[in-house]
C-alpha cells in the first residue's frame, strides 16, 4: 500500500488481507526509532494512518525492535487484529 500525504510518500511494511473477513490490516515495524530522522518519518507515517482511519486496536499493527524478542506478544497481535 502506498499513501501520499503532504509531500511524503508512505510505503507500508506489510498489508495483510484476511480472505475470510475481507479485513485489511497494515503492519508497520519500526526498528531504528532512536535516530531523529527515522523517528520523524515514523511519526508522520503513524499520523497519516490515523488520519485515514487506521487504529492500533482495529486495523493497524505497529511493532518495534523490542517486540522481536517477545513472540507471545506478536502472536497476540495477530490473533486480536488480523484473525
Amino acid at each position: 500500500m502506498i499513501i501520499y500525504d503532504q509531500d511524503f510518500w508512505h510505503f507500508a511494511d506489510l498489508v495483510i488481507k484476511n480472505p475470510w473477513s475481507g479485513k485489511t490490516v497494515i503492519w508497520e515495524h519500526f526498528g531504528a526509532f532512536d535516530k531523529a530522522e527515522y523517528a520523524d518519518s515514523m511519526n508522520r507515517k503513524m499520523d497519516t494512518y490515523i488520519k485515514l482511519g487506521y487504529t492500533q486496536s482495529k486495523n493497524l499493527i505497529a511493532t518495534y525492535q523490542y517486540h522481536i524478542r517477545n513472540t507471545e506478544r506478536i502472536q497476540e497481535l495477530i490473533e486480536q487484529i488480523i484473525l
